[in-house]
């Protein structure tokens, strides 16, 4: 019995419908999107498929949903340099014994997005990492990185810290808030940021030489605000409010206002 024109017109239309939804792995102007549905088929040519979603080329990628792993799997692996992950505003939500982003390789960029719920919400050991635009709650560590920029992001509900560099980096305009230790340096910049209410120490100096300038650090009720108890450097142009400690070691260049409303 021939189709009648309504029902082909239902059947055009959801067609169409179909052709406007990306592929799991799709390319648009040479940036490859990743969804929920990249797991089942993994990206081309990284012969992985599942959680972790495996990202083993260099290039730009960009989130097209949000990434719900199974509990205890880590949401995404980059295993090139020179990787540029926008998360697009989606969200990656996860659970403790898994990390939301992980990796050894350099020159890796995430931006613009949510992790909540991982071990380390943003795990990156190689250099010169950059992470910008990105919040992170509950877990371990919110953004942990071994060099590079951590820039305009916020962590919170982190046992451990906040936001991590362990090695030489700058931390600057992002907020910290809530975790056991706001801020961890070893050696570099840390400036234009709030750190309040958590439970340690605000920032943290260790085994390096680190400047801190133009910092809100407050409510750290029963830690240090400021602690170059292993390290060292200068700190100026400050404000400490309601810390346990205000400072503790290091160079004040001045300009700072401790809790006393006394320059320090």
């Amino acid at each position: 019995m021939p189709s009648s024109p309504r029902l082909a017109l239902a059947l055009l239309a959801a067609a169409a419908c179909l052709a406007l939804l990306p592929p799991p792995a799709a390319a648009v102007d040479g940036v490859t999107l990743i969804s929920q549905a990249t797991a089942a088929t993994g990206l081309p040519g990284c012969n992985a498929t599942g959680f972790p979603i495996v990202i083993c080329k260099s290039g730009s990628y960009r989130l097209a949903s949000n990434l719900s792993p199974s509990p205890g799997a880590d949401a995404i692996h980059i295993n090139a340099d020179d990787v540029s992950l926008d998360l697009n505003n989606f969200t990656l939500l996860g659970a403790r014994g898994a990390n939301g982003i992980s990796s050894s390789a350099a020159s890796v960029s995430i931006l613009n997005g949510t992790i909540t719920g991982f071990s380390d919400g943003v795990y990156l050991v190689g250099n010169d990492a950059r992470v910008r635009l990105v919040r992170t709650s509950g877990g371990a560590n919110g953004i942990y990185i071994n060099s590079g920029t951590i820039s305009q992001c916020s962590a919170s509900g982190a046992s451990s810290t906040g936001l991590v560099v362990l090695g030489d980096g700058l931390v600057e305009r992002s907020r910290a808030t809530g975790n056991g230790t706001g801020i961890f340096i070893r050696s570099g910049l840390v400036t234009g940021n709030e750190v309040s209410f958590n439970s340690s120490n605000g920032v943290v100096v260790e085994l390096g030489s680190a400047n801190i300038t133009n910092n809100a650090i407050e409510n750290q009720s029963t830690g240090t605000g400021l602690d170059f108890a292993f390290g060292a450097g200068g700190y100026t142009d400050n404000s400490f409010f309601d810390n346990s400690t205000d400072v503790f070691g290091g160079t004040s260049l001045g300009h700072n206002l401790c809790s006393n409303y006394a320059a320090c």
